[in-house]
């Protein structure tokens, strides 16, 4: 059975200040270690 994890606090954060900066989507995804569909 698979477990999915909820995006925590920091991790929205930092999601936050890098697509204000202009990164992808996937870019962030990948850099958090996680699917770009979270």
């Amino acid at each position: 059975m698979r477990t999915y994890n909820e995006l925590s606090l920091d991790e929205r954060v930092e999601m936050q200040r890098r697509l204000e900066a202009g990164d992808s989507l996937r870019a962030i995804a990948r850099s958090l270690g996680r699917a770009a569909s979270t």
